[in-house]
């Protein structure tokens, strides 16, 4: 019962970051788009032709583990000042602890 809980919180928590990063990088026009993240915090979102701006997202985004989206949630909060997302970065980076 355990197990199965952790991992619907994981997902959900996983799909949380997923859902505030792709908010935050959908803010920036292709053009930013293509230099901030690397920048900022070292994503490569992939610049191909007739792609969309949200398909670039997810295909910067859909590999990433909850470890790796949790890294650059707080690359992001810290450069943005936004004391959210870097809660919910901070709360998903740390290891979870049975009570």
């Amino acid at each position: 019962m355990f197990t199965s809980r952790r991992v619907e919180f994981v997902v959900l928590i996983t799909s949380d970051l997923h859902n505030l990063i792709a908010d935050v990088l959908q803010q920036m026009t292709h053009a930013r788009l293509s230099e901030a993240p690397q920048q900022i915090a070292g994503l490569v979102v992939p610049n191909g032709e007739g792609l969309s701006k949200r398909q670039r997202i997810e295909l910067a985004l859909e590999n990433l583990t909850q470890e790796a989206l949790a890294r650059l949630a707080l690359k992001f909060a810290a450069h943005r000042g936004d004391i959210a997302l870097d809660e919910v970065g901070a709360r998903c980076s740390k290891p979870a602890t049975r009570r």
